[in-house]
């Protein structure tokens, strides 16, 4: 089932399927900026912004025992557990990866805009 949903500016916005299968999309992000995406409880996270140092394969789990495990991240890439990341909450030069109430956190440090593509297997 495909459904389109608005957020607010700082969350993603488009067309997702929903019901614990997977979600797929992209955005550009400018530098020391997050967004928020909504997901299910738990899943996996696989993405990249625009070269090699920014790649992600995270798994996820929301909730008081939840948090953000990598399985194989670029280098420039940081992940910061059950932090909520506002645009300049985590390492400068990195990109930041959080889940926190629901919502999967990207956010950019890296110095300039970044276009990021994922998808969500949950």
């Amino acid at each position: 089932m495909s459904t389109n949903t608005t957020y607010s500016a700082n969350e993603f916005k488009g067309d997702f399927f929903r019901n614990g299968t997977f979600l797929t999309g992209s955005a550009v992000l400018a530098d020391d900026t997050a967004i928020k995406i909504p997901v299910p409880t738990n899943g996996v996270l696989i993405g990249n912004g625009m070269g090699f140092r920014e790649y992600f394969i995270t798994y996820f789990r929301d909730g008081s025992n939840g948090g953000m495990q990598s399985v194989n991240t670029g280098e420039d890439v940081s992940v910061a557990g059950k932090a909520a990341l506002g645009g300049t909450t985590g390492p400068d030069g990195k990109v930041n990866l959080s889940i926190s109430d629901g919502k999967l956190f990207i956010e950019n440090r890296r110095g300039s805009s970044i276009a990021f593509k994922w998808t969500i297997l949950g």
